[in-house]
């Protein structure tokens, strides 16, 4: 029996009544975790306990990017801990939990008994193709003010549609930094040189008036915040980003040339995704604007861009290949650029 249990349906229960067989159940974090700690949303007290028990014995949970939900993780695990710490076992499989992305922090694996890396390659001719895929990038380093960064944001943008870009993506930290970028763009189509659709896409639109995927997949721009960072599955032939931490960054260049459809593709092959950062040419360090260090605090926006700094040089004219393949000539030490536990 396959279903999924979200904010936006119901829990038809079903997966409840089946005592024998495999289930396979798809949901969020947040409906998970409270039917385990017997607390179910829409789940009424006389059959809380029955969910709490098949969210908790002889099942395996395949935790999807955890980096989003660390609090989850910590509970999931420390209800497996007690069931070990149980006097009497009743001969089932000990519960297991597998946490899955491309950018799992250390602090997380580190509960668990170790990761694996899969080789996807060897696998699948898909996959292998995928993991060839070619995310070139500069670096332009700006004053560390928040009309620098939005030109620079739009700029990039306009460059990426004039070199022949036909879905540019422009990721911000911030909503109003999205929205300035927005305003910048669509208040002078006139500067693409052809006329080029411009969307916004962040956290508070109203559910009737978020941009659907069909239109977010059609030609033009697409400004965004970290609502199209992850669990999207889209991609663009360019890509232009504020700068964040190491672990965002890899999320973001995640829908840039996704399927290494644009590979042998002149246009794009000529063409980089940009990372605006900041720096202080006085001091000669990094020097991220305060609405950013705000979101993910300054040592981790500060690794990245030292590492950015050292790959594409100072002028940031190098190109450094983000995606898969070039990625492993890039191994910086492990934790340094990973973003800190707990940020409210």
């Amino acid at each position: 029996h396959v279903t999924g249990i979200h904010g936006q349906e119901s829990d038809d229960r079903q997966w409840m009544q089946r005592v024998t067989g495999c289930t396979i159940v798809s949901l969020t974090s947040h409906q998970y975790v409270s039917r385990l700690l017997l607390r179910g949303y829409g789940v009424s007290p006389g059959t809380r306990p029955v969910a709490a028990s098949l969210c908790a014995i002889d099942r395996l949970v395949l935790f999807d990017e955890p980096h989003l939900s660390t609090q989850a993780v910590h509970t999931i695990l420390a209800t497996e801990r007690l069931q070990d710490r149980a006097t009497e076992h009743l001969g089932l499989p000990r519960p297991s939990t597998v946490l899955l992305g491309a950018t799992v922090p250390s602090y997380l694996t580190e509960l668990g008994a170790g990761s694996i890396r899969v080789d996807a390659d060897r696998e699948s001719d898909e996959a292998k193709e995928r993991l060839q895929a070619l995310r070139p990038a500069t670096v332009n380093w700006v004053a560390r003010s928040d009309s620098a960064t939005s030109s620079a944001l739009a700029a990039a943008a306009r460059r990426m549609v004039k070199s022949g870009a036909k879905r540019t993506v422009v990721f911000a930290n911030t909503v109003g930094m999205a929205q300035e970028v927005y305003s910048v763009l669509s208040g002078n189509l006139e500067s693409f040189g052809s006329p080029v659709p411009v969307r916004l896409a962040t956290s508070r639109f109203r559910p009737w008036d978020k941009p659907r995927k069909a239109d977010l997949e059609g030609p033009g721009v697409v400004v965004a915040t970290q609502t199209l960072e992850v669990g999207v599955d889209l991609s663009f032939d360019a890509l232009v980003t504020e700068l964040c931490p190491w672990s965002s960054l890899l999320q973001r260049f995640g829908r840039f040339n996704r399927y290494a459809e644009f590979n042998g593709d002149g246009n794009f092959e000529q063409r980089n995704a940009v990372v605006v950062a900041g720096w202080d040419a006085t001091h000669s360090e990094p020097s991220s604007r305060k609405a950013s260090v705000s979101v993910y605090g300054a040592e981790s926006l500060d690794a990245c861009a030292g590492l950015l700094r050292d790959l594409s040089g100072d002028d940031g004219e190098g190109t450094v290949d983000l995606g898969p393949a070039g990625l492993k000539s890039l191994v910086p030490e492990e934790g340094v650029l990973e973003p800190e536990q707990s940020r409210v």
